[in-house]
C-alpha cells in the first residue's frame, strides 16, 4: 500500500489531519497526489489547543446518478 492509498483510505473514513500520521510523513504531498488523479479533497485550517494551525483534508463525496422522478417516467410514454 503506497503513502498515497494509505490517505485516501483514511479519508474515505473522515476527515485528517498530520496528527493522523506518523511523523514526517508528507501528508500535503500525499494529498496533492490524490487530487491530481482526480479526487475531490478540500482542505480547512484548524488551531489546536496550543495555537498552531494545521490543514484538515476532507473527502467530497462523487456525485451519483439521480433516480428519475415520476414525471419523467411519464414522458418516456
Amino acid at each position: 500500500m503506497t503513502q498515497a492509498d494509505r490517505v485516501l483510505d483514511e479519508l474515505r473514513h473522515g476527515p485528517v489531519d498530520i496528527r493522523d500520521f506518523p511523523a514526517g510523513f508528507r501528508l500535503a504531498a500525499r494529498v496533492s497526489d490524490l487530487r491530481t488523479a482526480g479526487h475531490d479533497i478540500t482542505t480547512t485550517t484548524i488551531r489546536l489547543p496550543g495555537g498552531a494551525k494545521v490543514a484538515r483534508y476532507e473527502l467530497r463525496p462523487t456525485p451519483t446518478a439521480t433516480a428519475p422522478t415520476r414525471g419523467d417516467q411519464l414522458g418516456a410514454f
